[in-house]
Protein backbone atom coordinates (compact mmCIF):
# COMPACT_ATOMS: atom_id res chain seq x y z
CA UNK A 1 0.00 0.00 0.00
CA UNK A 2 2.88 2.35 0.73
CA UNK A 3 4.35 1.79 -2.75
CA UNK A 4 1.22 3.11 -4.48
CA UNK A 5 0.18 5.64 -1.76
CA UNK A 6 -3.37 4.30 -1.60
CA UNK A 7 -5.98 5.38 0.93
CA UNK A 8 -8.20 2.33 0.52
CA UNK A 9 -7.84 -1.08 -1.09
CA UNK A 10 -10.39 -3.82 -1.76
CA UNK A 11 -9.30 -7.47 -1.66
CA UNK A 12 -11.05 -10.53 -3.10
CA UNK A 13 -10.25 -14.20 -2.61
CA UNK A 14 -8.59 -13.63 0.77
CA UNK A 15 -8.99 -17.28 1.85
CA UNK A 16 -9.23 -16.06 5.45
CA UNK A 17 -11.12 -17.94 8.14
CA UNK A 18 -13.60 -16.12 10.44
CA UNK A 19 -11.09 -15.94 13.31
CA UNK A 20 -8.00 -15.25 11.19
CA UNK A 21 -6.66 -11.70 11.37
CA UNK A 22 -2.85 -11.93 11.24
CA UNK A 23 -2.48 -11.47 7.43
CA UNK A 24 -4.59 -8.29 7.51
CA UNK A 25 -2.75 -6.99 10.58
CA UNK A 26 0.58 -7.45 8.79
CA UNK A 27 -0.72 -5.86 5.58
CA UNK A 28 -2.18 -2.76 7.27
CA UNK A 29 0.06 0.30 7.91
CA UNK A 30 -0.06 1.83 11.41
CA UNK A 31 -2.68 4.47 10.56
CA UNK A 32 -4.97 2.04 8.69
CA UNK A 33 -7.89 -0.16 9.74
CA UNK A 34 -9.48 -3.14 8.04
CA UNK A 35 -12.69 -5.17 7.82
CA UNK A 36 -13.25 -8.55 6.23
CA UNK A 37 -16.04 -11.05 5.58
CA UNK A 38 -14.79 -14.63 5.14
CA UNK A 39 -16.43 -17.44 3.24
CA UNK A 40 -17.92 -19.63 5.96
CA UNK A 41 -19.22 -22.68 4.08
CA UNK A 42 -16.03 -23.86 2.33
CA UNK A 43 -12.46 -22.93 1.48
CA UNK A 44 -11.49 -19.99 -0.69
CA UNK A 45 -13.36 -16.78 -1.34
CA UNK A 46 -13.59 -14.01 1.20
CA UNK A 47 -13.56 -10.23 0.74
CA UNK A 48 -11.85 -7.48 2.71
CA UNK A 49 -11.02 -3.76 2.75
CA UNK A 50 -8.03 -1.95 4.21
CA UNK A 51 -8.52 1.79 4.62
CA UNK A 52 -7.30 4.89 6.44
CA UNK A 53 -8.54 4.84 10.02
CA UNK A 54 -9.47 8.54 9.75
CA UNK A 55 -12.24 7.56 7.31
CA UNK A 56 -13.96 5.86 10.26
CA UNK A 57 -15.78 3.43 7.97
CA UNK A 58 -18.20 0.87 9.34
CA UNK A 59 -19.88 -2.22 7.92
CA UNK A 60 -23.22 -1.61 6.27
CA UNK A 61 -25.76 -4.35 6.85
CA UNK A 62 -26.80 -5.97 3.55
CA UNK A 63 -28.35 -9.24 2.52
CA UNK A 64 -26.20 -12.28 1.82
CA UNK A 65 -26.24 -13.76 -1.69
CA UNK A 66 -25.58 -17.22 -3.06
CA UNK A 67 -23.89 -16.15 -6.29
CA UNK A 68 -21.40 -13.55 -5.01
CA UNK A 69 -19.66 -12.29 -1.86
CA UNK A 70 -19.60 -8.65 -0.78
CA UNK A 71 -18.36 -6.36 1.91
CA UNK A 72 -20.14 -3.00 2.06
CA UNK A 73 -18.70 -0.06 4.01
CA UNK A 74 -20.10 3.39 4.80
CA UNK A 75 -18.88 6.48 6.69
CA UNK A 76 -20.66 7.82 9.79
CA UNK A 77 -23.23 10.58 9.47
CA UNK A 78 -20.76 13.14 10.88
CA UNK A 79 -16.99 12.96 10.57
CA UNK A 80 -15.12 14.95 13.26
CA UNK A 81 -11.62 15.18 14.62
CA UNK A 82 -10.77 17.73 17.34
CA UNK A 83 -14.10 19.51 16.68
CA UNK A 84 -13.16 19.94 13.01
CA UNK A 85 -14.33 18.22 9.87
CA UNK A 86 -12.21 15.21 8.91
CA UNK A 87 -11.37 14.71 5.21
CA UNK A 88 -13.06 11.57 4.00
CA UNK A 89 -16.09 10.11 2.26
CA UNK A 90 -19.37 12.05 2.30
CA UNK A 91 -22.14 10.63 4.55
CA UNK A 92 -24.30 9.47 1.63
CA UNK A 93 -21.69 7.07 0.31
CA UNK A 94 -21.23 3.30 0.07
CA UNK A 95 -18.18 1.43 -1.14
CA UNK A 96 -18.46 -2.26 -1.98
CA UNK A 97 -15.87 -4.94 -2.70
CA UNK A 98 -17.41 -7.86 -4.59
CA UNK A 99 -16.23 -11.31 -5.60
CA UNK A 100 -18.19 -13.47 -8.03
CA UNK A 101 -16.86 -17.04 -8.41
CA UNK A 102 -16.87 -18.49 -11.95
CA UNK A 103 -19.94 -20.53 -12.84
CA UNK A 104 -23.58 -20.22 -13.93
CA UNK A 105 -24.71 -16.63 -14.12
CA UNK A 106 -28.51 -16.59 -14.20
CA UNK A 107 -28.77 -16.40 -10.41
CA UNK A 108 -26.01 -13.77 -10.29
CA UNK A 109 -27.87 -11.46 -12.68
CA UNK A 110 -31.02 -11.76 -10.59
CA UNK A 111 -29.31 -11.23 -7.25
CA UNK A 112 -27.04 -8.42 -8.45
CA UNK A 113 -30.05 -6.63 -9.95
CA UNK A 114 -31.77 -6.65 -6.54
CA UNK A 115 -28.60 -5.64 -4.70
CA UNK A 116 -27.64 -2.75 -6.99
CA UNK A 117 -31.20 -1.42 -7.22
CA UNK A 118 -31.48 -1.37 -3.42
CA UNK A 119 -28.07 0.30 -3.11
CA UNK A 120 -28.76 3.17 -5.52
CA UNK A 121 -32.20 3.64 -3.94
CA UNK A 122 -30.76 4.43 -0.51
CA UNK A 123 -27.37 5.92 -1.42
CA UNK A 124 -26.57 8.81 -3.76
CA UNK A 125 -22.89 7.90 -4.21
CA UNK A 126 -21.93 4.31 -4.94
CA UNK A 127 -18.62 2.58 -5.70
CA UNK A 128 -18.54 -1.17 -6.43
CA UNK A 129 -15.20 -2.80 -7.24
CA UNK A 130 -13.89 -6.32 -7.40
CA UNK A 131 -13.47 -9.53 -9.37
CA UNK A 132 -16.69 -10.14 -11.32
CA UNK A 133 -15.33 -12.92 -13.58
CA UNK A 134 -17.25 -11.41 -16.50
CA UNK A 135 -15.59 -10.90 -19.90
CA UNK A 136 -16.82 -7.34 -20.35
CA UNK A 137 -14.18 -6.91 -23.07
CA UNK A 138 -16.14 -9.35 -25.26
CA UNK A 139 -19.32 -7.62 -26.54
CA UNK A 140 -20.61 -10.94 -27.90
CA UNK A 141 -20.41 -12.74 -24.56
CA UNK A 142 -24.01 -13.37 -23.29
CA UNK A 143 -23.13 -12.60 -19.67
CA UNK A 144 -21.28 -9.44 -20.70
CA UNK A 145 -24.28 -8.17 -22.69
CA UNK A 146 -26.76 -8.97 -19.93
CA UNK A 147 -24.55 -7.42 -17.25
CA UNK A 148 -23.99 -4.24 -19.27
CA UNK A 149 -27.74 -3.79 -19.71
CA UNK A 150 -28.20 -4.37 -15.98
CA UNK A 151 -25.64 -1.68 -15.12
CA UNK A 152 -27.35 0.86 -17.37
CA UNK A 153 -30.74 0.18 -15.78
CA UNK A 154 -29.45 1.28 -12.36
CA UNK A 155 -27.29 4.16 -13.63
CA UNK A 156 -23.95 2.46 -12.88
CA UNK A 157 -20.91 3.19 -15.06
CA UNK A 158 -17.96 0.80 -15.52
CA UNK A 159 -14.56 2.56 -15.89
CA UNK A 160 -11.99 -0.23 -16.44
CA UNK A 161 -11.23 -0.65 -20.15
CA UNK A 162 -8.05 -2.76 -20.23
CA UNK A 163 -7.37 -6.47 -19.56
CA UNK A 164 -6.96 -7.22 -15.87
CA UNK A 165 -6.24 -10.96 -16.03
CA UNK A 166 -3.37 -13.19 -17.10
CA UNK A 167 -5.39 -14.40 -20.11
CA UNK A 168 -6.11 -10.85 -21.38
CA UNK A 169 -9.71 -10.49 -20.25
CA UNK A 170 -11.23 -7.60 -18.29
CA UNK A 171 -12.57 -9.37 -15.19
CA UNK A 172 -11.85 -6.82 -12.45
CA UNK A 173 -14.32 -3.95 -12.65
CA UNK A 174 -14.95 -0.57 -11.02
CA UNK A 175 -18.59 0.55 -11.08
CA UNK A 176 -19.59 3.99 -9.92
CA UNK A 177 -22.61 6.22 -9.61
CA UNK A 178 -22.50 9.88 -8.52
CA UNK A 179 -18.71 9.79 -8.04
CA UNK A 180 -15.93 11.34 -10.09
CA UNK A 181 -13.20 8.80 -10.92
CA UNK A 182 -10.00 9.52 -12.83
CA UNK A 183 -6.53 8.11 -13.56
CA UNK A 184 -7.64 4.48 -13.86
CA UNK A 185 -4.46 2.38 -14.17
CA UNK A 186 -4.17 -1.37 -14.74
CA UNK A 187 -0.69 -2.22 -13.46
CA UNK A 188 1.49 -4.94 -15.03
CA UNK A 189 0.71 -8.50 -14.00
CA UNK A 190 2.79 -9.85 -11.10
CA UNK A 191 2.79 -13.68 -11.25
CA UNK A 192 4.14 -13.94 -7.71
CA UNK A 193 1.09 -12.24 -6.19
CA UNK A 194 -1.88 -13.20 -8.36
CA UNK A 195 -3.13 -14.09 -11.84
CA UNK A 196 -5.02 -10.74 -11.74
CA UNK A 197 -3.60 -7.25 -12.18
CA UNK A 198 -3.73 -4.45 -9.64
CA UNK A 199 -6.19 -1.72 -10.62
CA UNK A 200 -5.76 1.75 -9.09
CA UNK A 201 -7.72 4.96 -9.58
CA UNK A 202 -8.37 8.34 -8.02
CA UNK A 203 -11.75 9.13 -6.54
CA UNK A 204 -12.84 12.72 -5.96
CA UNK A 205 -14.91 12.42 -2.79
CA UNK A 206 -15.30 16.18 -2.40
CA UNK A 207 -17.10 16.36 -5.77
CA UNK A 208 -19.06 13.12 -5.33
CA UNK A 209 -22.46 14.77 -5.35
CA UNK A 210 -21.68 16.67 -8.54
CA UNK A 211 -23.82 19.59 -9.64
CA UNK A 212 -23.40 23.30 -9.13
CA UNK A 213 -22.46 24.88 -5.83
CA UNK A 214 -24.98 27.38 -4.50
CA UNK A 215 -24.14 29.85 -1.75
CA UNK A 216 -26.67 30.45 1.01
CA UNK A 217 -26.44 32.15 4.40
CA UNK A 218 -27.77 31.14 7.80
CA UNK A 219 -27.42 31.98 11.45
CA UNK A 220 -26.33 29.65 14.22
CA UNK A 221 -29.02 30.15 16.90
CA UNK A 222 -28.24 28.61 20.29
CA UNK A 223 -30.09 28.72 23.63
CA UNK A 224 -27.76 31.55 24.72
CA UNK A 225 -28.51 33.72 21.69
CA UNK A 226 -31.69 35.27 23.17
CA UNK A 227 -29.92 36.03 26.47
CA UNK A 228 -26.96 37.69 24.73
CA UNK A 229 -29.29 39.74 22.54
CA UNK A 230 -31.29 40.90 25.57
CA UNK A 231 -28.09 42.07 27.28
CA UNK A 232 -26.93 44.32 24.43
CA UNK A 233 -30.28 45.69 23.23
CA UNK A 234 -30.87 48.35 25.96
CA UNK A 235 -27.64 50.18 25.14
CA UNK A 236 -28.17 49.77 21.41
CA UNK A 237 -31.70 51.21 21.53
CA UNK A 238 -30.57 54.39 23.31
CA UNK A 239 -29.42 55.88 20.00
CA UNK A 240 -33.06 55.91 18.86
CA UNK A 241 -34.15 58.48 21.49
CA UNK A 242 -33.79 61.40 19.12
CA UNK A 243 -36.86 63.68 18.79
CA UNK A 244 -38.33 65.25 15.65
CA UNK A 245 -37.88 62.15 13.46
CA UNK A 246 -40.59 60.87 11.16
CA UNK A 247 -42.23 57.52 11.75
CA UNK A 248 -40.61 56.04 8.64
CA UNK A 249 -37.16 57.15 9.78
CA UNK A 250 -37.65 55.76 13.30
CA UNK A 251 -38.86 52.43 11.85
CA UNK A 252 -35.86 52.26 9.53
CA UNK A 253 -33.43 53.04 12.38
CA UNK A 254 -35.07 50.45 14.65
CA UNK A 255 -34.79 47.74 12.03
CA UNK A 256 -31.14 48.65 11.46
CA UNK A 257 -30.30 48.54 15.19
CA UNK A 258 -32.04 45.19 15.62
CA UNK A 259 -30.25 43.72 12.61
CA UNK A 260 -26.82 44.94 13.74
CA UNK A 261 -27.45 43.63 17.25
CA UNK A 262 -28.49 40.23 15.95
CA UNK A 263 -25.47 40.13 13.65
CA UNK A 264 -23.18 40.70 16.61
CA UNK A 265 -24.46 37.66 18.55
CA UNK A 266 -25.45 35.39 15.64
CA UNK A 267 -23.74 36.55 12.44
CA UNK A 268 -24.81 35.31 9.04
CA UNK A 269 -22.39 32.71 7.70
CA UNK A 270 -22.12 31.56 4.06
CA UNK A 271 -22.80 27.90 3.37
CA UNK A 272 -22.20 25.96 0.20
CA UNK A 273 -24.97 23.78 -1.11
CA UNK A 274 -24.54 21.38 -4.01
CA UNK A 275 -27.24 20.27 -6.39
CA UNK A 276 -27.15 16.56 -6.96
CA UNK A 277 -26.14 15.49 -10.42
CA UNK A 278 -28.92 13.16 -11.53
CA UNK A 279 -29.09 10.83 -14.50
CA UNK A 280 -30.97 12.44 -17.41
CA UNK A 281 -33.71 9.81 -17.17
CA UNK A 282 -34.20 10.40 -13.43
CA UNK A 283 -37.59 12.12 -13.40
CA UNK A 284 -39.85 13.63 -10.79
CA UNK A 285 -41.80 10.37 -10.78
CA UNK A 286 -38.73 8.25 -9.95
CA UNK A 287 -37.65 10.77 -7.31
CA UNK A 288 -41.08 10.64 -5.65
CA UNK A 289 -41.11 6.83 -5.70
CA UNK A 290 -37.59 6.69 -4.27
CA UNK A 291 -38.56 9.00 -1.42
CA UNK A 292 -41.77 7.08 -0.61
CA UNK A 293 -39.85 3.78 -0.71
CA UNK A 294 -37.37 5.10 1.81
CA UNK A 295 -40.18 6.25 4.09
CA UNK A 296 -41.87 2.84 3.96
CA UNK A 297 -38.60 1.11 4.78
CA UNK A 298 -38.06 3.44 7.73
CA UNK A 299 -41.57 2.68 9.02
CA UNK A 300 -40.97 -1.06 8.71
CA UNK A 301 -37.57 -0.95 10.44
CA UNK A 302 -39.07 1.19 13.20
CA UNK A 303 -42.27 -0.79 13.81
CA UNK A 304 -41.33 -4.25 12.43
CA UNK A 305 -44.93 -4.60 11.22
CA UNK A 306 -45.45 -7.06 8.36
CA UNK A 307 -47.81 -4.69 6.59
CA UNK A 308 -45.12 -2.03 6.27
CA UNK A 309 -42.60 -4.64 5.08
CA UNK A 310 -44.91 -5.80 2.29
CA UNK A 311 -45.70 -2.20 1.32
CA UNK A 312 -41.98 -1.39 1.21
CA UNK A 313 -41.23 -4.39 -1.04
CA UNK A 314 -44.09 -3.50 -3.39
CA UNK A 315 -42.91 0.11 -3.58
CA UNK A 316 -39.32 -1.01 -4.24
CA UNK A 317 -40.44 -3.24 -7.12
CA UNK A 318 -42.48 -0.39 -8.59
CA UNK A 319 -39.53 1.99 -8.27
CA UNK A 320 -37.22 -0.44 -10.12
CA UNK A 321 -39.76 -0.88 -12.92
CA UNK A 322 -40.31 2.85 -13.35
CA UNK A 323 -36.54 3.49 -13.30
CA UNK A 324 -35.93 0.91 -16.05
CA UNK A 325 -38.83 2.24 -18.11
CA UNK A 326 -37.67 5.86 -17.74
CA UNK A 327 -34.19 4.99 -18.89
CA UNK A 328 -35.51 3.00 -21.84
CA UNK A 329 -37.82 5.86 -22.88
CA UNK A 330 -34.97 8.37 -22.59
CA UNK A 331 -32.67 6.44 -24.93
CA UNK A 332 -35.52 5.66 -27.34
CA UNK A 333 -36.23 9.39 -27.71
CA UNK A 334 -32.52 10.15 -27.98
CA UNK A 335 -31.95 7.59 -30.74
CA UNK A 336 -35.09 8.59 -32.63
CA UNK A 337 -34.18 12.27 -32.53
CA UNK A 338 -30.57 11.74 -33.64
CA UNK A 339 -30.88 8.66 -35.83
CA UNK A 340 -29.03 10.39 -38.68
CA UNK A 341 -26.23 11.70 -36.47
CA UNK A 342 -23.98 8.67 -35.99
CA UNK A 343 -21.25 10.63 -34.19
CA UNK A 344 -23.68 11.89 -31.57
CA UNK A 345 -25.12 8.41 -31.05
CA UNK A 346 -21.66 6.91 -30.70
CA UNK A 347 -20.58 9.58 -28.19
CA UNK A 348 -23.80 9.15 -26.21
CA UNK A 349 -23.37 5.37 -25.95
CA UNK A 350 -19.74 5.83 -24.94
CA UNK A 351 -20.54 8.35 -22.19
CA UNK A 352 -23.48 6.38 -20.77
Amino acid sequence: MSEYSVDLIGLTGTWLKPDEYSPLNEASPPDFAYSHIPRVSKKGGGVAMIYKASFNLSLKSVNTFKSFEIICMKPPTILKRNNAATPGPPPSFCIVTLYRPPGPYSLFLEEFADFSADLVTYTDNVLIMGDFNIHVDDPKDPLSKAFTALMYSTGLTQVVSKPTHLHSHTLDLVLMRGIKISDVIVHPHNPILSDHCLVTFKMDLCQSLGGTKNISTSRCITPNTALELANILPAALEVLNIPNKSLNTKTRDLNLVLQLSLDSVAPLKPRKRKDKKLAPWYSEETHTLKRSTRKLEHKWRTTKLEGFRLAWKDSLIEYKQVLIRSRSDYFSRLISKNKHNTKFLFDSCKSH
